[in-house]
Order: C-alpha cells, then structure tokens, then sequence
C-alpha cells in the first residue's frame, strides 16, 4: 500500500466473559524500546470484545490485564542510591500524651539509640519530636553521643499544657527543612507516630511531593491501633520508602531492625557485582522486575547470586549486564536489561555475551562458526 500514514488505530480483541470479573480491565501497551518499559496508550475504547486506541507512532504493541500489570509495581522499592557514599537520616518521633500508654517503656529511644550507634563513619543523624507542636532535638550530625544523649531525654507530653495533641505534619515539614540539598549524600526520615492528628500545619500532599523531588526516602511506622495507616502507607509509597505496622512497642524493636538490615543492604555490595545486596534479594524474590515485568532471578536462592560477581559465567558482571533504573515519569524502579545475567547467551545466536555487540538481538551469519569470528569493536 502507498502512501505516508500519520496515525492508526489498533484493535485488540479479547475473551468478552472476562470482563464480567471485578478484577480485569483490558489495556494496550507498547514497548519503548528507549526505556524499555511497557507504556500505556492513552484515551482507550472498550466496545463488546474489543479495546481500541488511536497512536501516532509505530511500536510493538501487547493487550493486557491493567489490573494485574499494576500489581507487579505495587511494591515500594527505593530509588537506586545517587552514588553518594553517605546517609543524613533524621528521626521523627511522636512524644504526645497517648505515647504514655502505648510505649510506656520508652522502646522508641532503645531502638533509635540502637541504629544510631551502628550508623557509617560519615553518616549523620538528627531527631526531631512532635506533639501539638514540633522540635528540632538535634540538628543533623555525625557526632553519635550528641544523637544518643538527645533521645535518652525524650519524654512524653502530660496531656494538660498548651502543646498536647498530635501534628504529624508539623514534625514531618520540619524533618524536611533539616536537609541540604547542595550536600551530596542520601537522605531519609523514620516518621514514627501512634495517632492521628489533631492539628494539621502542613498539607500531607505537599510535604510528600517536596520530599520526593528532593530525593527524601520516608519509612513510616504506626504504633497502636489508632493510627491513620492510609496516610503512613502513602507518604512511604510516594517517597520510595516503606510502612511498617507496630500493633505494640515491642514491634517497634523487629520494625527497627528491618529499616536497618534494608540500609545496610543497600550500601553493601558482597560480591563486588555492581548490584548492593539490597537489590540483589529483591530481584531474587521477584519484587524487582524488568520494564516488562520479567523476574530474572526469581527461584535463584541469594546464597548462589552471591557466590561470585557473574552468576552465568559469561565475562560479565551481574551489574554490567542490567542497571537499576529510576523512572521519573512514571515513578518506577525497574531493571534495564543490557544482557541476560542469567544466560550466557542472551539472543541465542551461538555468540557469547562477552563478544556479542548485539547481545540483545540474533545475528544472522552466512557462513563459519560464529565463536570464531572477530566481532571485536
């Protein structure tokens, strides 16, 4: 057929008794082969058993489930770190009158003390306290003694003065403003309350979205029953952190620990392969996907990814052969994929990764063994 074509519409047919399930909606996808993410094409008509949508640009195009391609990125994975060597992470805590009852023990100090004391030489730490009104306990230092003497006079409010209520949002905001973005390290808050707020200073929403152009990972912890567990949870997501649920204080010790061995793995790369162990276990468990939704090493026990740093003995570094990637614009930690850690030959052709330009397409040849070659650059 002649001629030059500016749009098209494509139509996708489909089993029309899936759509009597609560759980399916049908959507077209195309490939950016730039990203290497799956997109989805804007201002689709579904009609009986077809879904229709108008493009302007020519791809590779795939129907399928919304509902259960969104559930392969509802996990909360942190952005890949910057490069940066260190950490500030300041530690907001709840003091109001109800922390009384809930954590009479004082858990919270033991647990901050504790991370605090096996924080990096380099690494800065502050604290900041909210009840009705906020804080700051301890501005942002490396100094440990300066950190731990700050929390072990934390008290709790009395329920009877000026200052007794709960605003999270306060504590939160100034959190926020004791980071420096000229100073190049990574930055996080632990946000831990055991209530809702009585009085809001600071719009949720807008503090979230400052936080997460800056760069700030916010991990959020709820203690007790009375919390605002749909706030917690999305402050973490929007902020690449995570929500932990403390039904008593002493969660608060294992939830701790958790946030911990996640900063830890993080920053620590055990085989040298270019991926940190933080990564590396969420690839194995299948959290951490390609942009298409591929689970590379899924059912690979950790123990065999971190017996050496080329797990297919193909010449190549695990991390040279796929990149942890940060999409901005559509808020996704995804694996980009240079070549197959898992298979020495990625395409197929009989040309091992190490010397295959093209890893991720076949070569065709016309004649000779493939292996002997020169595909030198």
């Amino acid at each position: 057929m002649e001629g030059v074509f500016d749009t098209a519409t494509i139509t996708f047919s489909f089993n029309s008794e899936l759509l009597k399930l609560d759980n399916f909606k049908p959507c077209i996808y195309y490939y950016n082969e730039d990203t290497q993410l799956l997109e989805e094409l804007p201002d689709q008509t579904i009609k009986d058993n077809t879904v229709s949508v108008n493009t302007t640009h020519f791809s590779k195009y795939i129907l399928l489930n919304k509902y259960s391609y969104d559930e392969v990125w509802k996990e909360d994975i942190r952005k890949p770190s910057e490069n940066y060597n260190n950490m500030d992470i300041v530690f907001v805590v709840d003091i109001s009158f109800s922390m009384s009852y809930n954590d009479p023990e004082y858990i919270r100090k033991t647990v901050t003390n504790g991370f605090v004391n096996n924080l990096r030489n380099g690494d800065r730490a502050a604290l900041v306290t909210f009840r009705k009104n906020a804080e700051i306990k301890q501005e942002l230092t490396d100094n440990k003694n300066d950190i731990v003497n700050a929390v072990n006079i934390l008290h709790n409010d009395d329920g009877y003065n000026d200052f007794s209520g709960t605003n999270g949002s306060l504590g939160l905001y100034t959190a926020y403003k004791l980071f420096d973005d000229k100073v190049n390290t990574d930055k996080v808050i632990i946000f831990l309350t055991d209530g809702e707020d009585t009085e809001i200073t600071y719009d949720y929403n807008n503090i979230i979205s400052q936080a997460a152009d800056n760069n700030i990972c916010i991990y959020t912890i709820g203690l007790g029953s009375s919390i605002d567990e749909n706030l917690l949870k999305m402050i973490a997501s929007k902020t690449h952190g995570k929500y932990y649920k403390s039904d008593v204080a002493t969660d608060l010790i294992t939830d701790f620990d958790a946030i911990f061995n996640e900063y830890t793995d993080y920053y620590t790369d055990s085989n040298n392969d270019g991926i940190s162990d933080y990564f590396t276990a969420l690839m194995c468990s299948g959290v951490l996907v390609t942009g298409t939704g591929k689970k590379l090493f899924q059912g690979i026990p950790m123990s065999e990814i971190q017996k050496n740093s080329d797990y297919d003995n193909d010449g190549i570094k695990n991390g040279d052969e796929v990149k942890v990637i940060f999409d901005s614009k559509h808020k996704k930690v995804y694996l980009k994929v240079i070549s197959s850690p898992v298979e020495n030959d990625t395409d197929k052709d009989g040309v091992k990764d190490n010397i295959d330009q093209n890893k991720l397409k076949k070569d065709i040849y016309e004649c000779g063994d493939p292996q002997k070659l020169d595909l030198k650059a």
